[in-house]
Protein backbone atom coordinates (compact mmCIF):
# COMPACT_ATOMS: atom_id res chain seq x y z
CA UNK A 1 0.00 0.00 0.00
CA UNK A 2 1.24 3.50 -0.77
CA UNK A 3 2.79 4.95 2.41
CA UNK A 4 1.05 8.34 1.96
CA UNK A 5 -2.32 6.61 1.67
CA UNK A 6 -1.58 4.55 4.79
CA UNK A 7 -0.72 7.71 6.76
CA UNK A 8 -3.93 9.42 5.65
CA UNK A 9 -5.99 6.36 6.55
CA UNK A 10 -4.43 6.32 10.01
CA UNK A 11 -5.12 10.01 10.59
CA UNK A 12 -8.75 9.73 9.50
CA UNK A 13 -9.54 6.32 11.02
CA UNK A 14 -12.39 6.25 13.50
CA UNK A 15 -14.21 9.37 12.33
CA UNK A 16 -15.75 11.04 9.32
CA UNK A 17 -17.63 13.65 11.29
CA UNK A 18 -15.42 16.47 10.02
CA UNK A 19 -17.39 16.29 6.77
CA UNK A 20 -20.10 18.83 6.08
CA UNK A 21 -23.28 17.98 4.16
CA UNK A 22 -21.96 18.81 0.69
CA UNK A 23 -18.77 16.84 1.29
CA UNK A 24 -20.71 13.86 2.63
CA UNK A 25 -23.04 13.91 -0.36
CA UNK A 26 -20.14 14.07 -2.84
CA UNK A 27 -18.28 11.28 -1.07
CA UNK A 28 -21.50 9.23 -0.93
CA UNK A 29 -21.95 9.48 -4.71
CA UNK A 30 -18.33 8.60 -5.41
CA UNK A 31 -18.27 5.57 -3.10
CA UNK A 32 -21.61 4.28 -4.38
CA UNK A 33 -20.47 4.60 -8.00
CA UNK A 34 -17.19 2.79 -7.32
CA UNK A 35 -19.10 0.05 -5.51
CA UNK A 36 -21.62 -0.18 -8.36
CA UNK A 37 -18.95 -0.33 -11.07
CA UNK A 38 -17.22 -3.21 -9.26
CA UNK A 39 -20.50 -5.13 -9.02
CA UNK A 40 -21.19 -4.59 -12.72
CA UNK A 41 -17.70 -5.80 -13.62
CA UNK A 42 -18.15 -8.99 -11.55
CA UNK A 43 -21.53 -9.50 -13.19
CA UNK A 44 -20.17 -9.09 -16.72
CA UNK A 45 -17.31 -11.48 -16.10
CA UNK A 46 -19.14 -14.51 -14.74
CA UNK A 47 -17.96 -16.52 -17.74
CA UNK A 48 -14.32 -15.70 -16.96
CA UNK A 49 -14.80 -16.38 -13.24
CA UNK A 50 -16.34 -19.79 -13.93
CA UNK A 51 -13.96 -20.75 -16.75
CA UNK A 52 -11.07 -23.18 -16.37
CA UNK A 53 -8.55 -21.00 -18.18
CA UNK A 54 -5.41 -20.27 -16.14
CA UNK A 55 -5.02 -16.58 -17.02
CA UNK A 56 -7.45 -14.54 -14.97
CA UNK A 57 -5.23 -11.55 -14.27
CA UNK A 58 -8.08 -9.15 -15.11
CA UNK A 59 -9.74 -10.21 -11.86
CA UNK A 60 -6.90 -9.34 -9.51
CA UNK A 61 -4.78 -6.46 -8.28
CA UNK A 62 -4.13 -3.38 -10.38
CA UNK A 63 -5.67 -5.01 -13.46
CA UNK A 64 -8.95 -5.47 -11.62
CA UNK A 65 -9.03 -1.83 -10.52
CA UNK A 66 -8.18 -0.69 -14.07
CA UNK A 67 -11.16 -2.65 -15.43
CA UNK A 68 -13.49 -1.29 -12.74
CA UNK A 69 -12.37 2.22 -13.72
CA UNK A 70 -13.31 1.48 -17.35
CA UNK A 71 -16.76 0.27 -16.29
CA UNK A 72 -17.20 3.37 -14.12
CA UNK A 73 -16.44 5.73 -17.01
CA UNK A 74 -18.75 3.81 -19.32
CA UNK A 75 -21.61 3.54 -16.82
CA UNK A 76 -21.57 6.92 -15.11
CA UNK A 77 -20.03 9.00 -17.93
CA UNK A 78 -17.61 10.68 -15.55
CA UNK A 79 -13.96 10.32 -14.55
CA UNK A 80 -13.14 7.72 -11.92
CA UNK A 81 -12.93 9.41 -8.48
CA UNK A 82 -9.46 10.33 -7.29
CA UNK A 83 -8.45 8.50 -4.09
CA UNK A 84 -7.97 11.82 -2.29
CA UNK A 85 -9.86 10.72 0.81
CA UNK A 86 -8.80 7.76 2.98
CA UNK A 87 -12.25 6.17 2.71
CA UNK A 88 -11.96 5.93 -1.07
CA UNK A 89 -8.42 4.59 -0.75
CA UNK A 90 -9.60 1.99 1.75
CA UNK A 91 -12.49 0.97 -0.50
CA UNK A 92 -10.15 0.31 -3.43
CA UNK A 93 -7.81 -1.70 -1.24
CA UNK A 94 -10.76 -3.64 0.16
CA UNK A 95 -11.98 -4.50 -3.35
CA UNK A 96 -8.57 -5.93 -4.25
CA UNK A 97 -8.53 -7.78 -0.92
CA UNK A 98 -11.87 -9.48 -1.60
CA UNK A 99 -10.67 -10.68 -4.98
CA UNK A 100 -7.48 -12.04 -3.40
CA UNK A 101 -9.53 -13.79 -0.69
CA UNK A 102 -11.37 -15.66 -3.46
CA UNK A 103 -8.34 -16.32 -5.67
CA UNK A 104 -8.19 -20.06 -4.92
CA UNK A 105 -11.90 -20.46 -5.71
CA UNK A 106 -11.75 -18.38 -8.89
CA UNK A 107 -8.68 -20.26 -10.19
CA UNK A 108 -10.04 -23.71 -9.30
CA UNK A 109 -10.17 -25.88 -12.44
CA UNK A 110 -12.59 -28.47 -11.09
CA UNK A 111 -15.54 -26.31 -10.01
CA UNK A 112 -17.79 -25.41 -12.95
CA UNK A 113 -19.86 -22.80 -11.11
CA UNK A 114 -17.87 -20.84 -8.55
CA UNK A 115 -20.85 -19.01 -7.03
CA UNK A 116 -18.82 -15.81 -6.88
CA UNK A 117 -21.61 -13.46 -7.96
CA UNK A 118 -22.11 -9.68 -7.49
CA UNK A 119 -24.19 -10.05 -4.33
CA UNK A 120 -21.55 -12.27 -2.73
CA UNK A 121 -18.78 -9.90 -3.74
CA UNK A 122 -20.78 -6.99 -2.33
CA UNK A 123 -21.35 -8.74 1.00
CA UNK A 124 -17.69 -9.67 1.42
CA UNK A 125 -16.65 -6.14 0.47
CA UNK A 126 -19.06 -4.60 2.96
CA UNK A 127 -17.73 -6.85 5.71
CA UNK A 128 -14.11 -6.00 4.97
CA UNK A 129 -14.94 -2.30 4.57
CA UNK A 130 -16.85 -2.20 7.86
CA UNK A 131 -13.68 -3.20 9.71
CA UNK A 132 -11.77 -0.11 8.57
CA UNK A 133 -12.59 1.99 11.61
CA UNK A 134 -14.59 4.63 9.72
CA UNK A 135 -18.13 5.82 10.44
CA UNK A 136 -19.13 4.48 7.03
CA UNK A 137 -20.98 1.35 5.98
CA UNK A 138 -21.89 0.12 2.51
CA UNK A 139 -23.76 -3.01 1.46
CA UNK A 140 -26.17 -4.57 -1.01
CA UNK A 141 -29.66 -5.20 0.34
CA UNK A 142 -32.40 -7.27 -1.27
CA UNK A 143 -36.18 -7.25 -0.94
CA UNK A 144 -37.03 -8.64 2.47
CA UNK A 145 -39.59 -11.22 1.29
CA UNK A 146 -37.50 -12.40 -1.70
CA UNK A 147 -34.01 -12.93 -0.33
CA UNK A 148 -31.63 -15.65 -1.44
CA UNK A 149 -28.94 -14.66 1.04
CA UNK A 150 -30.27 -13.73 4.47
CA UNK A 151 -27.06 -11.73 5.01
CA UNK A 152 -28.48 -9.16 2.57
CA UNK A 153 -31.56 -8.50 4.70
CA UNK A 154 -32.47 -4.78 4.83
CA UNK A 155 -32.83 -2.95 8.12
CA UNK A 156 -35.97 -1.01 9.03
CA UNK A 157 -34.85 2.16 7.21
CA UNK A 158 -33.82 0.27 4.07
CA UNK A 159 -37.06 -1.75 4.09
CA UNK A 160 -39.10 1.45 4.12
CA UNK A 161 -37.08 2.98 1.27
CA UNK A 162 -37.31 -0.16 -0.88
CA UNK A 163 -41.09 -0.11 -0.38
CA UNK A 164 -41.17 3.45 -1.74
CA UNK A 165 -39.09 2.35 -4.72
CA UNK A 166 -41.51 -0.47 -5.55
CA UNK A 167 -44.25 2.11 -6.05
CA UNK A 168 -44.93 2.63 -9.77
CA UNK A 169 -44.67 6.39 -9.22
CA UNK A 170 -41.03 6.16 -8.15
CA UNK A 171 -38.68 7.54 -10.80
CA UNK A 172 -36.45 4.72 -12.03
CA UNK A 173 -32.80 4.91 -10.88
CA UNK A 174 -33.62 7.74 -8.45
CA UNK A 175 -31.63 7.38 -5.23
CA UNK A 176 -33.13 8.19 -1.84
CA UNK A 177 -31.20 10.20 0.78
CA UNK A 178 -32.03 11.03 4.34
CA UNK A 179 -30.20 12.42 7.33
CA UNK A 180 -30.70 10.21 10.38
CA UNK A 181 -29.73 10.87 13.99
CA UNK A 182 -28.78 8.23 16.56
CA UNK A 183 -26.65 7.97 19.67
CA UNK A 184 -23.66 7.43 17.37
CA UNK A 185 -24.22 10.80 15.66
CA UNK A 186 -25.68 12.15 12.43
CA UNK A 187 -25.52 10.12 9.24
CA UNK A 188 -26.30 10.74 5.61
CA UNK A 189 -27.99 7.56 4.39
CA UNK A 190 -28.32 6.81 0.69
CA UNK A 191 -30.02 3.91 -1.06
CA UNK A 192 -29.62 3.53 -4.82
CA UNK A 193 -31.94 1.01 -6.51
CA UNK A 194 -30.73 -1.93 -8.61
CA UNK A 195 -32.93 -3.56 -11.25
CA UNK A 196 -32.80 -7.02 -12.80
CA UNK A 197 -31.13 -7.13 -16.21
CA UNK A 198 -31.60 -9.91 -18.76
CA UNK A 199 -28.58 -11.85 -17.51
CA UNK A 200 -29.82 -11.72 -13.91
CA UNK A 201 -32.89 -13.72 -14.85
CA UNK A 202 -30.84 -16.86 -15.48
CA UNK A 203 -30.73 -17.25 -11.68
CA UNK A 204 -33.51 -14.95 -10.44
CA UNK A 205 -36.15 -15.19 -13.19
CA UNK A 206 -38.82 -17.78 -13.94
CA UNK A 207 -38.40 -21.48 -14.67
CA UNK A 208 -38.48 -20.59 -18.36
CA UNK A 209 -35.36 -18.42 -17.86
CA UNK A 210 -33.39 -21.23 -16.20
CA UNK A 211 -30.50 -22.15 -18.57
CA UNK A 212 -30.35 -25.58 -16.90
CA UNK A 213 -33.59 -26.42 -18.72
CA UNK A 214 -32.25 -25.63 -22.17
CA UNK A 215 -32.87 -28.46 -24.63
CA UNK A 216 -35.00 -30.45 -22.18
CA UNK A 217 -38.68 -31.33 -22.45
CA UNK A 218 -40.87 -29.07 -20.31
CA UNK A 219 -42.04 -31.88 -18.04
CA UNK A 220 -38.42 -32.38 -16.91
CA UNK A 221 -37.69 -28.72 -16.26
CA UNK A 222 -36.24 -27.81 -12.88
CA UNK A 223 -36.97 -24.74 -10.75
CA UNK A 224 -33.50 -25.03 -9.22
CA UNK A 225 -30.91 -22.66 -10.69
CA UNK A 226 -27.20 -23.32 -11.17
CA UNK A 227 -26.42 -22.01 -7.69
CA UNK A 228 -28.79 -24.54 -6.11
CA UNK A 229 -31.51 -22.02 -5.22
CA UNK A 230 -35.09 -21.90 -6.42
CA UNK A 231 -35.83 -19.51 -9.28
CA UNK A 232 -37.46 -16.39 -7.83
CA UNK A 233 -39.77 -15.32 -10.69
CA UNK A 234 -38.35 -11.81 -11.00
CA UNK A 235 -39.18 -9.99 -14.23
CA UNK A 236 -36.92 -7.94 -16.48
CA UNK A 237 -36.29 -4.46 -14.98
CA UNK A 238 -38.02 -5.39 -11.72
CA UNK A 239 -36.47 -3.94 -8.56
CA UNK A 240 -33.84 -6.32 -7.14
CA UNK A 241 -32.76 -4.28 -4.13
CA UNK A 242 -30.21 -1.53 -3.75
CA UNK A 243 -26.81 -0.29 -2.66
CA UNK A 244 -27.10 1.17 0.82
CA UNK A 245 -24.51 3.63 2.14
CA UNK A 246 -24.26 5.43 5.48
CA UNK A 247 -21.72 8.20 6.23
CA UNK A 248 -21.32 10.00 9.54
CA UNK A 249 -20.98 13.80 9.35
CA UNK A 250 -22.06 17.16 10.82
CA UNK A 251 -25.33 18.59 9.47
CA UNK A 252 -28.55 20.32 10.53
CA UNK A 253 -30.70 19.53 7.49
CA UNK A 254 -33.11 16.63 7.82
CA UNK A 255 -34.17 15.31 4.44
CA UNK A 256 -32.73 15.23 0.92
CA UNK A 257 -33.79 13.63 -2.32
CA UNK A 258 -31.90 13.32 -5.58
CA UNK A 259 -33.62 14.95 -8.53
Amino acid sequence: MNSKILILMTLYAGSCFGLDLDQARKLSDEITNIFGAAQIYIFRNQALINSKQPNKNLLFGDEFIAQVKNVHRETYHSPFPVADHPIKAYLLNSMVGVMDDNRALILDKEIDFKGFIPAGFAFQLSQRFSNGGYSVSIKFVGLKNRLVNELNVPDQWETGVLKKMQDSRWSRDQAFREVTISRQGKFLRTLRPIYHKRQCLSCHGSIEDNPSNSGKSRETWSAENMAGFTMQNFKLNELAGGVSLSIGFDVKDRLLRDQ
